[in-house]
């Protein structure tokens, strides 16, 4: 699963590599042109950021706080990726989903499919 390590709230970040060092990696496939990334504070980078103007993308990630030069996004499409983030917790309170004991990638996205919709129903 590619976008394993942009979702690394599972595990610790003390003994692994910073997440931000794969991200070029990870977004390359589904990077075009006019493609608007959604990102947090943790993915604010000089590299990540020439990366996607380089491919002609856009990046809507909050400067840290730290940062001496400010960049300007979009607020209001930087709170919709909450609603995403939302949306994983609840699926991952299905157990079958968060633990992936399912031996078939095409069952797996079944059953994906089905608890988003419940969700959605509910």
């Amino acid at each position: 699963m590619r976008w394993q390590w942009l979702a690394g709230s599972s595990a610790s970040d003390r003994r692994h590599r910073a997440d931000i060092t794969h991200a070029n990696q990870c977004l390359e496939p589904y990077i075009a042109r006019g493609t608007t990334v959604i990102a947090d504070r943790g993915y604010d980078a000089n590299h990540l950021r020439d990366w996607l103007s380089d491919a002609k993308a856009t990046a809507c990630i909050p400067p840290c706080k730290n940062r001496k030069i400010q960049f300007e996004y979009d607020t209001d499409l930087s709170k919709t990726r909450n609603i995403v983030e939302r949306m994983f917790n609840r699926l991952k309170d299905w157990r079958q989903l968060s633990l992936r004991t399912f031996r078939c990638q095409q069952t797996f996205l079944v059953a994906a499919h089905i608890a988003a919709t419940v969700i959605w129903l509910l």
